[in-house]
C-alpha cells in the first residue's frame, strides 16, 4: 500500500492544519462570557433527540459535582430539541450552549 494515499479521519473531521486564529472571546446563546481558560468537555453537532444530548447534560451533572472545574461546552444547530431541553442546560451548572459556530471556530476549541 502506497502511504501517501493513506489518510486517517476521525469521525469525519479532518487533521487541523496550522492555524493562528485565536479567539478572545465567546459568549454563550444568552450573551455570557465563557472562560475558555476551565478545562472542558466539547460536544459537536446538531441536537436532536437521537444524539441523547439529554443524557449527555445529565450524566456531566454528575460527573461535575466531584469535578466543579470543568465546563461542558454545546455546539450546534438546533434540529427538533424543545424548550424542556434548552431549559435543562441553562439550569446544569457548568453547562453552556454556543449555538452554531464557524469551522473556525470550531477548530480552535
Amino acid at each position: 500500500m502506497n502511504p501517501t494515499k493513506v489518510f486517517i479521519t476521525t469521525n469525519f473531521v479532518l487533521p487541523v492544519t496550522k492555524n493562528d486564529f485565536r479567539l478572545d472571546e465567546i459568549c454563550d446563546f444568552k450573551g455570557s462570557v465563557i472562560d475558555l481558560s476551565i478545562p472542558f468537555f466539547l460536544f459537536v453537532g446538531n441536537l436532536q433527540l437521537g444524539k441523547n444530548i439529554k443524557g449527555m447534560v445529565e450524566g456531566f451533572s454528575h460527573f461535575v459535582h466531584d469535578n466543579p472545574y470543568v465546563n461542558l461546552l454545546i455546539v450546534g444547530k438546533i434540529i427538533n430539541y424543545d424548550a424542556e431541553m434548552m431549559s435543562i442546560i441553562e439550569k446544569t451548572s457548568n453547562v453552556y450552549y454556543l449555538g452554531y459556530q464557524s469551522r473556525e471556530h470550531v477548530d480552535f476549541f
